[in-house]
């Protein structure tokens, strides 16, 4: 729960516009045609509609997380269990209104029933995931390649990724992010998986990797998880995705947890102290601040800004405007009385905009969202801020 606090970022706004403006309820498989568009989430985005909190928004994924938790309890050692839980890449995506902590619930479940042979809870489960999210198309190819004698399990799954692809998925607009290289992509994956903070302590992903490789040498299940670790690098290599995101190898994170279980216990207690610190620190951003910021700020009844980046900044800022009684414009105007930049650079150094001053920084860390730096225009006789010895809201500043 904690990790689910704060406002909604970037993704999730749109993921709640895609699913109210929809269509229909159909549309939601074959109209919206969005890489934000995780059909489960969707479907209960639209259920609720617009104005609830984030946590109502979240508790699919909050369920999911605890789902997960629960069958790993269930059928895996105490030190996998303790893994799982101190996560901080899975405590990322177990509270965020998509679909990832969904395919993660169902990916484990999957992975469990298949160790027992119940061939048709595999095969809901399966279509589950694929629902849930499209990357869990990497797990279901894993299963099918060590449970190849097993046919029937894959029917349904099968066709249910036959027809996705055909409706949706083929046409899929990647709304994307930053590019970045696969290597920096590779490294936040193993910062988020293992605790682990920018810098020597990173060297730790290669006795980590190590002993992962050991327990998949000495696991009945190794076909599995050779196929699991390998079928994103084919993709890759097929594909070749202009944007690659931690996030699209989740699915293969869990599995690590129960390799990296080897771990001696000293090492275990290291990688969890280092996660659980993670998720302490995880903050999404706080667009709210700087909204209200600026409405205390500013004299007049409108606030009006402009930003490094409309899309991702306005979306944001709009959205957390709603409930202030200003009206909030946005501007492409390099003059305007408040500008706003958005950054998520592990080193943060604020800019310096000639004819503005830094006000505001918030919080972030984490794999969403960003940290936020509000400028103000020089000049007191702006007739958009409020005199001096007026009161505004108090927040930090640098």
């Amino acid at each position: 729960m904690w990790a689910a606090r704060g406002e909604l970022w970037l993704d999730e706004l749109i993921s709640l516009w895609q699913a109210v403006h929809a269509s229909s309820w159909l549309a939601i498989f074959d109209g919206i045609h969005s890489d934000n568009n995780h059909y489960l989430t969707s479907l209960w985005l639209r259920l609720l509609g617009d104005g609830h909190s984030p946590l109502l928004y979240r508790a699919p994924s909050i369920v999911a997380g605890a789902g997960t938790l629960a069958v790993v309890a269930i059928h895996e050692k105490l030190k996998v269990l303790v893994l799982f839980a101190a996560s901080f890449i899975l405590a990322q995506y177990d509270s965020e209104a998509r679909g990832y902590a969904l395919m993660v619930f169902f990916a484990v479940a999957c992975f469990e029933l298949a160790k027992q042979d119940r061939g048709a809870l595999f095969a809901i489960c399966a279509v589950a995931g694929l629902l849930a999210h499209a990357t869990f198309a990497f797990a279901l190819a894993a299963f099918a390649v060590w449970k190849w004698r097993r046919p029937a399990w894959f029917l349904a799954p099968i066709a249910v990724f036959i027809l996705c692809w055909t409706l949706d998925w083929r046409v899929m607009v990647y709304r994307g992010g930053t590019p970045e290289p696969l290597l920096d992509t590779v490294r936040r994956l193993a910062r988020a998986t293992l605790g682990t903070p920018l810098g020597p302590l990173e060297l730790l992903a290669i006795p980590a990797l190590g002993v992962a490789l050991v327990g998949l040498a000495r696991t009945r299940e190794r076909v599995f998880y050779t196929a699991i670790f390998l079928a994103p690098a084919a993709a890759l290599v097929l594909l070749q995705p202009r944007f690659v995101a931690p996030r699209y190898f989740l699915v293969c994170v869990p599995f690590f947890l129960i390799l990296l279980a080897e771990l001696p216990q000293v090492a275990i207690a290291m990688v969890v102290l280092l996660n659980v610190a993670g998720i302490a620190r995880l903050d999404r951003g706080n667009p709210k601040e700087v909204v209200q910021y600026m409405a205390a700020n500013t004299a007049g009844d409108t606030v009006t800004l402009s930003s490094d980046h409309k899309f991702r900044n306005w979306i944001v800022l709009e959205y957390y405007a709603r409930g202030e009684k200003k009206q909030f414009e946005y501007v492409d105007d390099q003059s305007a009385p408040w500008y706003v930049i958005h950054d998520f650079s592990d080193d943060p150094n604020p800019p310096a905009i000639a004819a503005y001053s830094l006000v505001l920084r918030t919080a972030w860390s984490g794999l969403s969202g960003w940290r936020f730096f509000l400028y103000r225009r020089d000049g007191s006789e702006h007739a958009s801020f409020l005199p001096e010895g007026q009161p505004s809201l108090s927040v930090d500043t640098p």
